[in-house]
């Protein structure tokens, strides 16, 4: 691809491809990148101040498209099945939105981005029950549940667990529901 034919977008969009293949961002880097696009490392520098600003934008794009998959849905446990099958579809934007360490300040449309599935989740469900301060404290623990079996799952730290996937995502979203009506 000639400098012509770059874009912000094209190269964020074959970074986030690339952390799916790889699933981290420690198994790719500008110059990875850049021969990808069959540029030169120094091209993408036009579109980006450094590799941890293209890392911050490649970020807000994974939760653009975390929460277009996820928090579109307005009942906890479409919430609860579509945040699973995400992180099963995605374990590398997953794991670049919630565990990897990128370097500097986050930009502020990021800090932002950040905050959006909660307030998504709490926009979408709100209707539905009376005592919201409680409602919303039992819902952040059956996600927190969520995403702690998401973590062992994407990190292969099962211990030799055998359920197949939909026993399994069954399993969690049961658990889940029993958090949420248990608190």
């Amino acid at each position: 691809m000639n400098k012509q034919n770059l874009s912000k977008e094209i190269i964020i969009n074959k970074t986030l491809e690339l952390i799916e293949e790889k699933q981290s961002i420690q198994k790719i880097n500008l110059r990875k990148i850049a021969k990808e696009l069959n540029c030169a490392h120094t091209n993408l520098y036009n579109y980006f101040s450094s590799y941890n600003n293209l890392l911050w934008n490649a970020l807000a794009e994974a939760i653009k498209i975390m929460n277009q998959s996820i928090f579109t849905q307005n009942n906890l446990e479409k919430i609860i099945d579509s945040f699973i099958q995400f992180s099963i579809e995605h374990k590398g934007l997953y794991r670049l939105i919630w565990y990897e360490k990128v370097e500097g300040e986050v930009p502020k449309d990021v800090k932002e981005l950040l905050l959006e599935p909660q307030r998504k989740t709490y926009e979408n469900l709100k209707d539905q029950y009376e005592n919201w301060n409680l409602v919303s404290k039992k819902i952040q623990v059956s996600l927190a549940y969520v995403h702690g079996e998401i973590t062992i799952m994407i990190n292969n730290r099962n211990g030799g667990n055998s359920l197949d996937e939909l026993a399994w995502k069954n399993s969690i979203k049961k658990n889940a529901i029993n958090i949420f009506n248990k608190y």
